[in-house]
């Protein structure tokens, strides 16, 4: 049972220059401010979203507190409901859940199990083993408002959970779970001091979900011989994962515990490995691993089926490790980065020129003696819930030496140094990541709902954030840099803003060379309504994948919208697994070539394609109105790019909508 205790992030997370971090801290400054998750925050978590990231704050506390009832929940399921396999799922639960969220799943994994053999028992039932699964109605809505993506899941099984109870028969106890789960969610929801009104958008903000399979689908590109490794494993998952919630079901003593299972363990299953090929690489496939690995250990725990085929189990537990060390080791590039990644922060500390004595002996033999702690943290161990566990163990050391709230002062401090923001009069927003930054200098951050311009991938979402900067609660700075993620078209990362950022901004300073942001100052006697017009249609064209699409060098700008159709392959492969990527070819009037990943979803607001812009600088002037001749688009063409899925998701045929230019701001109102 201590086993699965200290598979519990017991350590908080400090702020640092990480993508991670930035949108983490995020949150739980936004919560802190008083921000309400589904209205004022369009993002995947909500108000226990520390018991996911971590993150040190007001809301740490009770998040590790409910983290750790998860953890023991477990432990007692597993111990009461399969008591000799519960040292060995102990065990695998150590060594490979990474963080919180892998826990989570395999938690959700086990409970249709143990529900089962819970009514099998009736009475016989242990004590402890009724308690568990009966805070498991208070858990998984705690799990639900920590991260959205387990509220369809968790609906999933309480319906089940229901209906099985209902047919069992213990109809009492279906309506009590009925009854509880739903004031559970509530509860919690006002227990975080939001109002019970709201609850309802929080847990309908379907947008953030349903458009995170294709502007965020990653892979490796593990090719080897022509044959895409990560597409193999993938369809090994779902082969595993479908073998086994059909044993597991098959296994089971009456028909209704059988439907029950298929129905419960498959949405589980679904879940758990869409979870780990979306974005696919080893911090990602060891969530569908862990549950795959868990279900093969527990397989021949039902008596009246008999022990079963031994060559299953430890098939999948077999393969399972033999996946998690190839991505991490081999594709995932996890055996360099990490001490390349600590060795840099360093040299950057210090003040050292890391590309001049990143080969020096002699910088490698200080950073050793001074950093031997963090140096020997950041060397990759076999299995990633290893890394994990040590890592917690030398985190727990530094802070018994300092609190954690010194040491986030003190990462505050390092960070302002390193930002090098200047002072702010007045609320700003930073585009498009680093939230880090402004708090580092304790400015008043007014941040728009998708706080994170990576996550603006759909009409919906990115006219949220366009309404913003046009409203009346329009930030009075912006710190704006270009530093798209997944080599993304830079403009698709709320450059449906920039139209009108163009029209109620102007640049504080000319953009220095060395500048990390454009900063930018919203005009004096600008109206406090929404003043941003928007851009003219003047006609649309028909276009076909894989063939260009001709703009004209002699325009000082092209704003575009493009409006592509799903194929029915597509929307199914969408559903459980996702499609072929796109890539944008881009050629400018200079004759150079760029090539860039296109989300579709994203390019359905208008836009500005021409000129390109590529760098921060670009966009300065872009929106200063000088001229980009070079860089104007003169053709493009949108294709299918090598990517893991084979699927291709979309129609050959789609529609360019050609806009008007981009206003500037007007000249009778200036920058203060």
């Amino acid at each position: 049972m201590l086993l699965v205790l200290l598979s519990v992030d017991v350590t908080p997370n400090l702020a640092n220059t990480s993508l991670d971090s930035s949108w983490g801290q995020g949150i739980e400054a936004a919560l802190r401010m008083g921000l309400v998750p589904g209205r004022d925050l369009l993002f995947t978590y909500g108000p226990f979203a520390a018991m996911t990231t971590g993150v040190w704050g007001q809301g740490y506390g009770l998040g590790l507190t409910l983290s750790l009832a998860v953890a023991l929940s477990l432990a007692v399921m597993l111990r009461e409901t399969f008591p000799q396999r519960f040292l060995p799922a102990s065990v695998l639960i150590f060594v490979a859940s990474l963080n919180n969220e892998t826990l989570f799943y395999a938690y959700l994994a086990v409970i249709p199990l143990a529900l089962v053999r819970r009514v099998r028992d009736g009475e016989r039932a242990s004590r402890p083993a009724r308690l568990a699964l009966g805070s498991a109605l208070l858990l998984v809505p705690a799990m639900a408002l920590s991260k959205l993506s387990f509220a369809p899941v968790g609906c999933v099984l309480l319906v089940a959970s229901c209906a099985y109870l209902f047919v069992a028969p213990a109809r009492r106890q279906a309506l009590g779970a009925a009854m509880a789960a739903p004031i559970a969610v509530a509860g919690w929801w006002m227990l975080c001091g939001q109002e019970l009104a709201d609850l309802p958008r929080f847990l309908t903000n379907l947008e953030i979900i349903k458009g995170y399979t294709a502007a965020m689908e990653w892979d490796l590109n593990a090719v080897v011989a022509g044959v895409d490794l990560q597409f193999v494993e993938a369809c090994a998952l779902y082969g595993c994962a479908g073998v086994l919630v059909y044993r597991l079901a098959a296994q089971a003593p009456r028909t209704r515990d059988r439907l029950f299972l298929l129905a419960a363990l498959g949405a589980v299953g679904l879940v758990a490995v869409k979870a780990g090929v979306v974005r696919h690489d080893a911090g990602h496939t060891i969530v569908s691993w862990l549950v795959l690995m868990l279900w093969a250990l527990l397989s021949p725990q039902w008596p009246e089926a008999g022990a079963g085929p031994r060559w299953l189990g430890r098939g999948v537990i077999g393969l399972g490790v033999a996946a998690v060390l190839i991505s991490v080791i081999v594709f995932d590039g996890a055996g360099l980065r990490g001490p390349l990644y600590t060795a840099k922060t360093y040299a950057q500390r210090e003040g050292i020129d890391w590309s001049s004595q990143k080969r020096s002996l002699a910088f490698w033999s200080t950073f050793l003696a001074r950093e031997a702690g963090p140096f020997l943290t950041s060397l990759p161990l076999p299995l990633p819930g290893l890394e994990a566990r040590w890592h917690n163990l030398v985190d727990l050391a530094r802070f018994a030496r300092h609190s954690p709230s010194d040491q986030q002062r003190l990462a505050y401090a390092a960070l302002g140094r390193q930002c090098g923001l200047p002072g702010i009069t007045g609320s700003a927003d930073i585009y498009p990541i680093d939230i880090n930054c402004l708090l580092a200098v304790g400015a008043s951050w007014a941040p728009r709902p998708v706080f994170q311009s990576y996550s603006a991938y759909t009409p919906a979402l990115i006219q949220a954030n366009l309404a913003h900067v046009a409203g009346s609660s329009a930030p009075d700075n912006l710190f704006i840099a270009i530093k798209p993620i997944d080599r993304h078209l830079p403009a698709l990362e709320d450059g449906a803003s920039w139209t009108c950022i163009a029209q109620r901004y102007r640049s504080v300073d000319d953009l220095a060379p060395a500048s990390r942001w454009l900063h930018l100052r919203r005009l004096e006697g600008d109206p406090p309504g929404p003043t941003c017009a928007e851009p003219p249609l003047v006609r649309s064209i028909a276009a076909r994948l894989a063939q260009p699409v001709t703009l004209s060098c002699d325009q000082s700008a092209q704003i575009v919208g493009m409006d592509f159709m799903p194929t029915g392959a597509g929307r199914l492969a969408s559903l459980a697994y996702k499609t072929r990527r796109l890539e944008i070819d881009v050629e400018t009037c200079d004759g150079m070539a760029h090539s860039f990943r296109f989300v579709p979803a994203m390019a359905v607001v208008p836009f500005p394609l021409s000129p390109l812009v590529t760098d921060t600088a670009a966009l300065s002037d872009l929106l200063a109105g000088r001229d980009l001749s070079s860089r104007r688009v003169r053709s493009f063409v949108i294709r299918y790019s090598d990517s893991e899925s084979p699927v291709r998701g979309w129609a050959q045929d789609y529609t360019v909508r050609l806009y008007g230019p981009m206003s500037a701001a007007p000249s009778g109102r200036t920058a203060p």
